[in-house]
């Protein structure tokens, strides 16, 4: 006997050769298949139960990162923006030396400056204080307002080499810095360093 003349799902009969009878081999061929593992699904939809429920535990997953990361940037944002405490001319500055400088710059008539924009150099997020432009040309003012300690004068160097190997493979771009020391006298020594190391000049500096 090669096999049962009955249909186990139905109970007509069949094909001894065939599992099912014929009407239910075609019900089986057109029942919906999950798209993820393969099995029939009973509900008419793409995905079985058992990946349905993956699929919405995934999507809680990615939820749950993206509010962390949401949470993590607005948290930086907040913590950033307060320190900045003093108004200038170009908005809140962290610093009264940079509150100065800002002075110095709104004195000499510089109109576009940007506090704080960030830079992309080398895979690294940078924000030099004052980004200047005048006309078609582009200077990083960058103020270093502590030393004598050894991680921030390493800091100090570190970006100093970085924003003047930036200004050479980029035209029309300078850099210049100043230091606490120089606040003392910032009309005399930010106006002799624009002068001398950019190509913004003035005869005379407010």
């Amino acid at each position: 006997m090669i096999g049962t003349n009955k249909c186990p799902n139905c109970g007509e009969n069949k094909k001894p050769w065939f599992p099912l009878c014929w009407k239910c081999s075609e019900k089986e061929k057109n029942k919906p298949i999950c798209e993820k593992c393969g099995k029939h699904t009973s509900n008419g939809k793409p995905l079985c139960l058992d990946c349905w429920k993956e699929k919405e535990e995934a999507k809680k997953e990615i939820k749950k990162v993206d509010y962390v990361k949401k949470t993590k940037v607005k948290d930086y944002k907040k913590n950033f923006e307060s320190g900045k405490i003093y108004d200038s001319p170009f908005g809140k500055v962290r610093s009264k030396s940079e509150l100065i400088i800002a002075i110095f710059l709104h004195a000499n008539d510089f109109k576009k400056i940007e506090y704080e924009k960030t830079l992309f150099i080398n895979d690294v997020y940078y924000k030099p204080d004052f980004i200047i432009q005048e006309d078609n040309k582009t200077v990083i003012l960058e103020h270093f307002g502590m030393s004598g300690d050894e991680d921030y004068d390493k800091n100090m160097e570190h970006k100093k080499e970085i924003f003047t190997k930036y200004c050479k493979e980029n035209e029309g771009i300078e850099f210049i810095y100043t230091t606490e020391e120089d606040i003392k006298n910032i009309k005399d020594k930010l106006g002799y360093r624009f002068n001398k190391n950019t190509s913004i000049h003035r005869d005379m500096w407010n």
